[in-house]
């Protein structure tokens, strides 16, 4: 395990809440997201860092920008290496955002959606900043037969 695995905001049982329906609302949530919710599909071309970051921006530019936790979270990683040292504000604004909204980033850029909340967002803020993948999810990348090296510049149309 990494030494990020140690900086954590949520115990297991509260992200677990977080991410799942409780057994009673299962059946109406299902319902529900059959009705109105419609999964979007993963784009045919992953999205560029640049596309990723108005998204980003976008979700982020309402936030409200006060000291929290998730600011002292992010420059405690950035102490250890897992996310680059000026990227603490928008680990923060990220951590702010729903799973769903970060889940839907990722999945446009194609990048694993496995992981914990704090792990989604550590793997966006490397991929917007041209990081590597963490060791941490190294592994994630081999087992989807994903290329663990920093984002190019992709050529559209071609």
């Amino acid at each position: 395990e990494s030494r990020a695995d140690e900086v954590v905001l949520e115990s297991k049982d509260e992200e677990k809440a977080a991410d799942e329906p409780s057994k009673d609302a299962e059946g109406v949530s299902k319902a529900l997201s059959s009705n109105t919710k419609k999964s979007k599909p993963t784009p045919a071309n992953p999205l560029s860092k640049d596309e990723v970051q108005d998204r980003v921006s976008k979700e982020t530019e309402a936030l409200d920008r006060s000291e929290s936790d998730f600011l002292k979270m992010g420059e405690e990683l950035a102490k250890i290496g897992e996310i680059p040292d000026i990227c603490a504000e928008q680990f923060s604004d990220l951590m702010k955002l729903t799973p769903p909204k970060i889940k839907d980033m990722l999945k446009g850029a194609w990048l694993p959606l496995e992981g914990t909340k704090q792990r989604l967002v550590i793997r966006l803020v490397r991929f917007l900043n041209e990081w590597t993948p963490s060791a941490a999810d190294m592994e994630i990348f081999k087992a989807a037969g994903m290329v663990a090296e920093a984002p190019t510049k992709r050529l559209r149309g071609k």
